[in-house]
């Protein structure tokens, strides 16, 4: 059953006023304790497992990024030290 199928009908004995009926009464088992705390575990396992990756390929966007701009400042920085370019600068201020 879905989730929200299952809720529903959790619901439904209460609002009817049919929840004192032996047919409606919902039995507790501990049978689905141990289920709920594995599904819980699981849970969170995928949620560390999922965060740890998304850490790391920020790290990785990061570096590279870091990289990039590394990369355009030296390109810069080699054309200012070009000599047609310095040549040009040195006559307009003259």
């Amino acid at each position: 059953m879905h989730a929200t199928s299952r809720k529903s009908l959790d619901t439904l004995p209460l609002r009817s006023g049919v929840a004192d009926a032996p047919a409606f009464a919902r039995e507790k088992s501990d049978w689905t304790t141990p289920s709920i705390k594995s599904r819980l575990w699981k849970l969170a396992a995928t949620e560390t497992l999922s965060s740890e990756i998304e850490t790391f390929l920020l790290l990785l966007v990061g570096i590279l990024g870091l990289a990039t701009v590394a990369y355009g400042i030296e390109q810069i920085f080699s054309w200012v030290h070009n000599q047609a370019f310095a040549m040009g600068i040195t006559i307009l201020l003259r």
